[in-house]
């Protein structure tokens, strides 16, 4: 499957936002950094991402993607904001599960995602996986 960076980057962000964020009811949560600042705060840098870490991550985002496609459908064929909003966690949810499943965690496949938009290198070789 080729992808193109656009949406290689749409989706990662979409992802990030979603999974790196969510808070268990009931708990107070303060809001994220700005990407700028949460770039500089954590610096992740493309060299301490290991090869194996990034053919799971490549896989990982095929099976997101699949979700994100398969729930962008469902979301579209409802108005109702309580729907949509059950809609939206469930995708978060198989998300998770698919990130999870590819021997990832979650911490490792945002710090993947959060490097890709600032070094093209390494977003080529995603690419490439893909």
């Amino acid at each position: 499957m080729k992808t193109s960076t656009k949406t290689l980057l749409i989706a990662l962000s979409a992802l990030g936002a979603s999974v790196a964020y969510a808070t268990p009811e009931g708990q107070q949560q303060t809001p994220p950094p700005a990407p700028e600042q949460q770039m500089q705060q954590q610096a992740p840098n493309a060299d301490d991402i290991k090869s194996e870490e990034l053919e799971k991550f490549a896989k990982a985002y095929k099976n997101v993607e699949k979700i994100r496609t398969q729930y962008v459908e469902k979301a579209g064929s409802t108005d109702d904001p309580q729907e949509m909003a059950e809609v939206q966690m469930s995708m978060q949810e198989e998300m998770i599960d698919a990130v999870e499943d590819s021997g990832l965690d979650i911490g490792t496949y945002n710090k993947i995602a959060q490097i890709l938009p600032y070094d093209e290198g390494l977003r080529n070789k995603v690419e490439e996986m893909l």
